[in-house]
C-alpha cells in the first residue's frame, strides 16, 4: 500500500509541474504575434461579441443502443433536430424535428467483427444525423445550423472496396455531399460543436511558429488544444480560425479525395471560467463564420460547468433511449420469430452464476 501512495505522490508531482509549464506557455502565446498562412484572420486570439436581434439556430443529435444476438445485431436509433427561434436575443419558439417519433428499428445481419460493428454502428448514425441536418436546412432554413460533434467523419477510418463496410461508407459520404451542397445554396451557417475535443492541431500550429525553449516545446508536443487553450483564453475569447488540415496531411487524409478539406475551418471559444474551451469545425463558404458562430454559441451559453449551447443539450435529451426500449424490441422479435438460432441471446447474457 505504501508503494502506492508513493506512485500518487509522483504522479501528482509530475502532474502540477507540466500544468505550470503550460500556464507559463499560455503567457508566453497571449503575448506573441504569430503569423502563419493557416490561420485565417489576423488576430491569434479575440474577444467575442454578443449578437443582437433575430436568429434561429437548430442542433442535431441522436441517440442509440445496441444488442448484440446469436446471428444478428440490433440497434436502436433516434435522430432529433431542434430549432431554437429568438426575437431581440430572447426565445420566442421551438420546432422539432424527427423521422420517427420514438425510434428507428435496425438489423444487421452481415457477419462484422466487433470492431467492424462499431463503425458500422458510427457510420449508421451519422448518416441519420446528417440527412436530418440537411432536411432542416432545406426546410426550416435556420440561420445556424449546430451538429453535435465535428461535421466531418473523422472517426471513420479507410475502408476497402472489398469490405463489407464499404456499401455504409459510400451512403454517409453521399449524405455529407448533399448537406454541404445543401447549406451552400442557402444562407445557413454549418458548424460541428465539439464537447471533449481530443486534437492537437492548435498546439502543432504554435509549436511550428513560436520559438521556445527545449522544455516548453516539449510539453506542447504533449498538450491537447483544449488543455493548453484552458489557460491561453480567458471567458468570452476564441482563437483566430484555422484550416481544418494542414497542406501535409491532405497527402494522407483519406477524406481529402471525397472532399475539399480546405473550405473546412476550425477555432475554439471559452464561454465559462469553470469550462473547457469548445472546440467548432465550421463550413468556411460565409462571410465572417467565425465571429457569427462565436456569438451565437455566447447566447446559448446557460451554465457555468458546462458551456455547450442549450439547442444541442435540448437535442440530446429529446434524442435519448433507454435499455427498455431495446429490450421491448428485442422481446417483440423474439416473440415473433420463436427459438431461432439468429436471435438466442449471447452466452453472457444467459449466465446463470
Amino acid at each position: 500500500m505504501e508503494d502506492f501512495f508513493k506512485a500518487v505522490e509522483s504522479l501528482v508531482k509530475e502532474i502540477k509541474v507540466s500544468e505550470e509549464k503550460r500556464k507559463k506557455l499560455a503567457e508566453i502565446i497571449r503575448n506573441s504575434k504569430i503569423s502563419s498562412s493557416e490561420f485565417l484572420e489576423d488576430f491569434l486570439i479575440k474577444n467575442v461579441e454578443k449578437i443582437e436581434g433575430n436568429f434561429s439556430v437548430a442542433g442535431i443529435d441522436s441517440g442509440l443502443l445496441r444488442k448484440s444476438l446469436h446471428g444478428i445485431d440490433l440497434i436502436l436509433i433516434k435522430a432529433v433536430g431542434v430549432i431554437f427561434y429568438f426575437e431581440n436575443n430572447k426565445l420566442k419558439n421551438v420546432e422539432y424535428y424527427s423521422p420517427s417519433t420514438l425510434f428507428e428499428p435496425i438489423i444487421f445481419q452481415d457477419p462484422f467483427s466487433e470492431i467492424e460493428l462499431d463503425i458500422a454502428t458510427n457510420i449508421f448514425r451519422l448518416t441519420k444525423e446528417v440527412k436530418i441536418a440537411e432536411k432542416i436546412s432545406k426546410e426550416f432554413k435556420p440561420d445556424f445550423v449546430f451538429m453535435d460533434g465535428s461535421i466531418l467523419p473523422h472517426y471513420i477510418p479507410n475502408i476497402d472496396k472489398d469490405s463489407l463496410l464499404y456499401p455504409y461508407y459510400k451512403k454517409v459520404i453521399e449524405a455529407y455531399k448533399n448537406l454541404f451542397s445543401s447549406v451552400k445554396a442557402s444562407n445557413s451557417i454549418l458548424a460541428g460543436i465539439i464537447e471533449d475535443s481530443r486534437a492537437s492541431r492548435f498546439c502543432n500550429l504554435i509549436l511550428e511558429n513560436l520559438k521556445l525553449e527545449r522544455e516548453l516545446s516539449l510539453i506542447l508536443e504533449k498538450s491537447k488544444d483544449t488543455n493548453l487553450l484552458d489557460y491561453v483564453l480567458k471567458k468570452g475569447e476564441r482563437t483566430s480560425s484555422f484550416y481544418y488540415a494542414s497542406p501535409l496531411s491532405l497527402v494522407s487524409n483519406q477524406f481529402s479525395k471525397e472532399f475539399n478539406l480546405r473550405e473546412f475551418a476550425s477555432f475554439y471559444v471559452k464561454l465559462s471560467d469553470f469550462d473547457s474551451p469548445l472546440r467548432i469545425d465550421f463550413l468556411n463558404d460565409k462571410e465572417n463564420a467565425a465571429d457569427k458562430i462565436s456569438s451565437i454559441l455566447s447566447c446559448l451559453a446557460v451554465s457555468e460547468q458546462y458551456s455547450m449551447p442549450s439547442v444541442l443539450i435540448e437535442a440530446d435529451i429529446r434524442a435519448r433511449l433507454s435499455e427498455r426500449n431495446l429490450e421491448i424490441f428485442y422481446q417483440e422479435l423474439a416473440g415473433k420469430l420463436g427459438f431461432l438460432s439468429s436471435v438466442r441471446k449471447e452466452r453472457r447474457e444467459r449466465r446463470v452464476i
